[in-house]
């Protein structure tokens, strides 16, 4: 697919920021800069800035941003630098990330590419970065929220509460996501918006099976125990394989709440 306009709309930037003191050190990064870009994909960019003059550089973007497009959307959010996101009339997302050279040697070559580059910043940096690895803190939390969201899976139906069931399911269904990109070695996943990119076509084909229930009882009672059925031999292999202590007591407490309100079907 192409990215013609995308690229145009880069090349641009760069005239702009050039000659531009808070953007001398200005990186595409995202799906353009790995070359995994379409036509759909947002445009991102990574600067290098001393923390001091953050703010002032995240004003200076929105001008120069909105002195090339007609901005109908401006987000900010300091966390930690600034990530500011823009979205133009006709739907062109473009965001930028403010960062430190402290948190910028984190990064490797092949996740970036130089736009404005006058202090040779890129040159500083590896190839490529390691293999991500599995997280045992990440894996602990997610097993613990699905047992938890399982666990209060009898008060929401119990109260008739279907909507809100609904939404259990969605964050269910959320963290077997999340810890199918466990396996995932790619050291930056990137946005959402890719996950078939990431994911492996057997993983997909597991999602895409999954129930998408209404809001009725039987419907979210078995899209719970079809997911949390995915759910566990996974979390449990990958919980062997990270040395992490199994939640024995919290998950058998959990199961026999739930099958002593919804029966003995409702299992893993």
């Amino acid at each position: 697919m192409s990215t013609h306009h995308l690229e145009a709309f880069v090349s641009r930037v760069q005239s702009a920021c050039r000659n531009e003191p808070h953007f001398n050190s200005l990186f595409l990064s995202g799906s353009l800069a790995g070359g995994t870009g379409d036509e759909f994909s947002d445009i991102d960019f990574l600067s290098v800035v001393e923390p001091a003059a953050q703010a002032a550089a995240a004003a200076q973007w929105r001008e120069i941003i909105e002195g090339l497009e007609t901005v109908v959307f401006w987000g900010e959010r300091q966390w930690p630098g600034f990530l500011l996101n823009a979205i133009t009339e006709d739907w062109m997302r473009c965001d930028l990330y403010i960062t430190s050279p402290k948190d910028f040697a984190g990064r490797a070559q092949n996740q970036l590419r130089p736009i404005v580059d006058m202090n040779n910043l890129y040159d500083t940096l590896p190839a490529t970065l390691p293999p991500r690895q599995p997280s045992a803190k990440r894996i602990s939390a997610q097993i613990n929220e699905v047992i938890r969201i399982l666990g209060l899976a009898p008060v929401g139906l119990g109260r008739g509460e279907y909507v809100t069931s609904v939404l259990g399911v969605s964050m269910l269904r959320e963290q077997l996501t999340n810890l199918m990109l466990e396996d995932v070695t790619r050291p930056d996943l990137g946005g959402i918006l890719h996950l078939s990119k990431l994911l492996p076509p057997e993983d997909i084909k597991v999602l895409e099976g999954l129930p998408y229930p209404g809001p009725n009882r039987d419907e979210i009672i078995a899209a719970d125990i079809a997911i949390a059925r995915a759910f566990f031999p996974r979390a449990r292999r990958l919980a062997a394989r990270v040395g992490l202590e199994w939640p024995e007591a919290f998950e058998a407490a959990t199961r026999k709440r739930v099958q002593s309100v919804f029966g003995p079907d409702f299992s893993w």
